[in-house]
């Protein structure tokens, strides 16, 4: 398996480095540790993919259930991300436009603090709102980004794919598979 996931609290934040691929086979563990930092009250979750190199629909809608699960407990989910086939999964299904891509933890964690900052006049404080999803995305070079973007909505095993109706995009952000409740 070609999967690491470290995890380092931070104040209120939860910062979760991702490296490798997640896929079908690997994005059960990313899901568990999710919900594992989750469950234990760390809603504000900051996901560092610098060292992801492959991202298919199965970790896109892992990523997309969590989002929703912070977001329903008051909290945020932020991705940061550099490489261009995983961004690229984000672009075809219309998701870079529901979550926040950061190019550097730095950025990311300067967007968090400035979030729970409400009075801090400064743009960025000013365009981020309570349980907003920001994503920060390291890419390798290395492998296809998705294999089919169309069921990026689905987590792989839900039947929550692309005849669920919608867009890819839609049925992200909309929907989330059993697995992807938080229960």
């Amino acid at each position: 398996m070609d999967l690491s996931i470290n995890r380092a609290d931070r104040g209120e934040r939860t910062v979760m480095t991702l490296g490798g691929e997640i896929d079908v086979y690997t994005a059960p563990f990313v899901r568990e540790r999710l919900d594992e930092a989750v469950h234990a009250g760390r809603v504000n979750l900051i996901v560092d993919m610098t060292g992801v190199r492959f991202l298919d629909s199965t970790g896109l809608g892992v990523l997309v259930g969590r989002l929703k699960l912070t977001r329903s407990l008051g909290g945020s989910f932020r991705i940061v991300g550099t490489d261009t086939r995983v961004l690229k999964v984000f672009a075809i299904t219309g998701l870079d436009k529901v979550f926040e891509i950061y190019p550097t933890l730095a950025e990311a964690v300067a967007a968090a603090e400035a979030e729970a900052e409400p009075d801090d006049p400064s743009p960025v404080a000013g365009g981020l709102a309570t349980g907003s999803v920001d994503v920060v995305f390291g890419l390798a070079s290395t492998g296809d980004a998705v294999e089919n973007a169309d069921t990026a909505g689905g987590d792989g095993a839900s039947g929550n794919g692309p005849h669920a109706g919608g867009t890819g995009a839609e049925r992200a952000a909309t929907s989330a598979g059993p697995g992807d409740r938080g229960t």
